[in-house]
Formats: structure tokens, sequence, C-alpha cells
């Protein structure tokens, strides 16, 4: 869900870890990955990385940063 605050993301069994982060990115090359985490360090951002989402200790998630999708 995307608001002005940024992106509300949990994971999908429990649904005890809403986090609100800044952005989620889905590369499809090397270069976009590399793209993403060159532009969250430049704007001084923490980086998490999710694949199927099915941690349930909310460690895939970090309040405010990048989230780097990687399900594709």
């Amino acid at each position: 869900m995307a608001t002005d605050g940024g992106i509300l993301l949990n994971d999908i069994h429990s649904k005890l870890n809403a986090t609100r982060m800044r952005r989620a990115i889905a590369p499809h090359t090397l270069e976009g990955l590399r793209q993403a985490i060159a532009a969250a360090a430049d704007d001084g951002e923490t980086v998490s990385i999710a694949g199927g989402r099915h941690a349930m200790g909310g460690q895939q998630f970090l309040s405010g940063g990048t989230l780097l999708d990687m399900r594709r």
C-alpha cells in the first residue's frame, strides 16, 4: 500500500510485522540492482532484501528504508 508516508509492507504469514518503508524496488537486472543500492546509499537509506516474505520476525523490513523486492 503506497501513501505519501511511504509504503506499508508486511510478512505474508503472521501479518504482525507491518513496517513503513520509504520505497520498494524490484530490480530486473544486475544493473538495476546496482542502481537501486547506489540510490539508497546516495540518500543515506538502509537497504533490506526480501524474497517470498515468509520470515515472521520482521527482519526483512527496515523502517524508512529501501526494500529490494527479489521475488522476480
